[in-house]
């Protein structure tokens, strides 16, 4: 492959000699796009959501297979050296059993305005924006979800979307989970700030997960890791405290790129490819269901879908 070019719209499109390209434009126009990428040839790394509706996330797949483009989603944070230290450690916990995740900042109303105003819509905020990385992030090291309950935030804002949730999860593997969730809220937790990933957003390096297993537990983003050492687990025992290591790894923004430069010429597999971006927005859809029938939605994995 001698080049990549980004290039956004149809006529753009024409007039680019590609082998690939990189969809990242608003949320409702990623399926159109990519359905054009796929008729001309093209490989394509898609921005999240990889589609609107499960059944055209299935054509994409469907597609891409039959044929030899590769498809790609841009879920960054398994690249992130947070998460990726809390893969290296979470087997030393033993088994996880319960979990707690938090996504809540303060997005004033210029971030909804013009141009990017589609950011307000249903399609959009924060769950197929937001919550949809964190959904990725929960199954990167979790495995899937099967169970679902979203209870809704209270409004501050007109628009159409929500603005956050109480969150209730189960895994397939039988972990629980709580998460909230908001972007109507002055916080210091939240994946961004947490890691220092996103430079738009002040590192404050305070938590945003949290595991706990029979054998320890993990507290996310300090990476401070609690247990009793080698004696026997009581709670009249002192808990003892260790600071995990985290790798030193290159900007996760890059990183998705250069995974899809190298799966294009066939050099690696891919590790987030269309089929895992189906299933963060499968949740998501089962969270929007949940917040509207106020119950919980149990998601069929086997059934595929």
């Amino acid at each position: 492959m001698p080049c990549l070019h980004v290039c956004g719209g149809h006529a753009r499109r024409q007039q680019c000699q590609v082998d690939a390209a990189i969809v990242c434009t608003p949320n409702q126009t990623l399926v159109p796009i990519s359905k054009e990428l796929l008729h001309a040839g093209k490989h394509f790394l898609c921005e999240k959501p990889i589609c609107a509706d499960v059944a055209s996330g299935h054509l994409h797949i469907e597609c891409a297979e039959d044929s030899k483009w590769k498809l790609l989603t841009g879920h960054h944070r398994c690249f992130n050296r947070y998460p990726v230290a809390v893969k290296q450690h979470i087997l030393s916990l033993g088994r996880v059993i319960p979990t707690s995740g938090l996504w809540n900042i303060y997005n004033r109303l210029s971030y909804f305005g013009l141009p990017i105003e589609w950011r307000h819509l249903d399609s959009a905020r924060p769950v197929f924006i937001n919550i949809i990385h964190e959904i990725d992030l929960l199954h990167y090291w979790y495995g899937p979800i099967t169970r679902f309950l979203a209870e809704q935030t209270i409004f501050q804002r007109r628009f159409d979307a929500e603005e956050g949730a109480a969150i209730m999860l189960r895994f397939a593997s039988g972990l629980a989970g709580t998460f909230l969730l908001s972007d109507a809220v002055v916080s210091q937790h939240n994946f961004g700030g947490g890691t220092g990933e996103n430079p738009i957003i002040p590192c404050t390096r305070q938590d945003f997960h949290s595991l706990f297993g029979s054998e320890g537990s993990l507290s996310v983003s300090d990476m401070t890791r609690w247990d009793y050492g080698n004696g026997e687990n009581s709670r009249n025992r002192e808990l003892l405290e260790i600071m995990l290591e985290v790798p030193d790894l290159k900007i996760p923004f890059a990183s998705p790129i250069e995974l899809f430069m190298k799966v294009i010429k066939d050099e690696e597999s891919a590790s987030c490819d269309g089929a895992e971006g189906l299933r963060a927005v499968v949740v998501c859809k089962a969270f929007k269901r949940s917040m509207k029938e106020h119950c919980p939605v149990e998601i069929d994995w086997g059934g595929q879908y």
